[in-house]
């Protein structure tokens, strides 16, 4: 008589159960990499300071929405001075993505609020999705991005974590392998870019008045570039949807070194023609009026040192004040739609 055999699970099933097993324990396992490994700088962590003083705020307020040029180049201190009106400077970093920095600051502009947005040449010419790494890394550290982000986005961040994990690894190792000299420069962008280095409006101060010793960032061929399809719509349709809350929204001009702007002053003109079309969006000033001298910046074309920064503002207060105050100050009650 023949003894039975033990049954066992389906071939495949078993096979695919296991596969699925392992992928998790692997996803897990970067997961716990990129979230216990410290971060190079702890720079984005300032995207959790920003929102909590934008939902904080009273209206009427300025919203400053942009990349690292708002960061880097807005005295809030100076601009509520000049204007009557509280600010917060969401500017971080313009890899965010257009889609995004519109998205996480519009919950919470209200009716009589000021927006201003005010991009980085790159931001009209790179995929308004932005780069998932800067968005795995901000919502890291603040989980409520990710309610602003698309389901595409969401994955593609996703995406990113074993790149995220690996490079962290790398650069543990490098540490303990090479650990920092006494010779090593004492500047870099790590001591730049740091939560420290915020001040309460969410502009960064920490390389007021430092020399930067190397080579300038964001220099691009603009004149060759192409500007991306969905850039002005999605300008358009979040000014609309601003305008018909009762907030004003105004687009005013990154701040750029004068050579670049020179060499590039027609496709940036061509530009503004563009961004002066769209009828729900106020363009304050022509581009040219941001371009200053190479002295005043610090280490990009976009980023500017104290006389630069103070400069800046007040044309911007300037500009608030004469197309939303009538050369006043910041009062109460809704703006309205503009004309």
């Amino acid at each position: 008589m023949t003894e039975a055999q033990p049954s066992r699970p389906f071939g495949p099933v078993r096979f695919v159960a296991m596969v699925v097993l392992l992928a998790m324990s692997v996803f897990a396992t970067t997961a716990v990499a990129v979230v216990l490994i410290p971060d190079a700088t702890d720079y984005v962590r300032a995207g959790v300071m920003k929102h909590d003083r934008l939902a904080s705020l009273p209206s009427p307020k300025i919203v400053l929405i942009g990349g690292s040029n708002l960061a880097y180049g807005t005295d809030g201190a100076l601009l509520e001075q000049e204007t009557g009106c509280p600010v917060v400077n969401m500017g971080l970093n313009g890899y965010l993505g257009v889609r995004l920095m519109l998205a996480e600051s519009a919950p919470q502009l209200h009716a009589s609020d000021i927006a201003v947005i005010s991009l980085e040449y790159q931001n009209f010419y790179n995929p308004s999705n932005g780069d998932p790494v800067s968005q795995l890394m901000l919502a890291k550290d603040n989980p409520e991005i990710i309610r602003y982000l698309s389901w595409w986005q969401r994955l593609a961040s996703l995406s990113q974590l074993p790149h995220v994990a690996q490079e962290k690894v790398l650069r543990v190792m490098h540490s303990v392998v090479s650990p920092p000299s006494d010779n090593q420069e004492v500047i870099t962008i790590k001591s730049i870019e740091s939560l420290s280095g915020f001040d309460k409006y969410g502009g960064l101060t920490s390389h007021l008045g430092v020399e930067w010793p190397y080579a300038e960032v964001d220099r691009f061929d603009l004149s060759a570039a192409t500007i991306v399809p969905d850039v002005l719509p999605l300008l358009r349709s979040f000014s609309e949807e601003m305008n018909a809350r009762g907030v004003r929204v105004i687009y005013s001009y990154s701040p750029v070194k004068r050579d670049f702007f020179d060499e590039h002053a027609k496709a940036i003109n061509a530009l503004h023609e563009r961004l002066a079309e769209l009828p729900s969006l106020v363009v304050t000033s022509l581009p040219e009026t941001f371009a200053y001298d190479n002295s005043l910046f610090f280490d990009s074309i976009y980023h500017l040192g104290a006389e630069g920064r103070e400069r800046r503002s007040k044309q911007l207060a300037a500009d608030i004040r004469d197309a939303v105050f009538q050369g006043g100050d910041c009062v109460a009650g809704p703006l309205g739609k503009q004309g």
